[in-house]
């Protein structure tokens, strides 16, 4: 095991065990900056848009919303099924 496995199984692990402390530190404060961000690259409705380490989906979900055409990626069966719970109606989220 090289040193690029070790640090993704150290991540891994990281992520998979915080989902619900994440949501409830940071949510509301990483969920600020998503109308911007969204406004900048022109989320809108058909507008194709990927989430690549999308966590708890609060970026997918905002751009679904909008009329977007989302996929929502994470590396963490756990932070997906967090999204998945947090935002029922986003479909469109995987792990990856």
């Amino acid at each position: 095991m090289d040193d690029s496995d070790r640090f993704r199984e150290f991540e891994h692990s990281g992520w998979q065990s915080i989902p619900a402390g994440y949501h409830e530190a940071f949510g509301s404060l990483t969920s600020q900056a998503i109308g911007p961000l969204l406004d900048a690259v022109g989320a809108k409705k058909g507008v194709k848009l990927l989430d690549i380490a999308s966590g708890p989906g609060y970026v997918a979900a905002a751009a679904a919303r909008r009329g977007a055409l989302v996929l929502g990626i994470d590396f963490s069966a756990a932070m997906v099924e967090k999204a998945r719970q947090v935002h029922p109606g986003v479909d469109s989220l995987e792990v990856k």
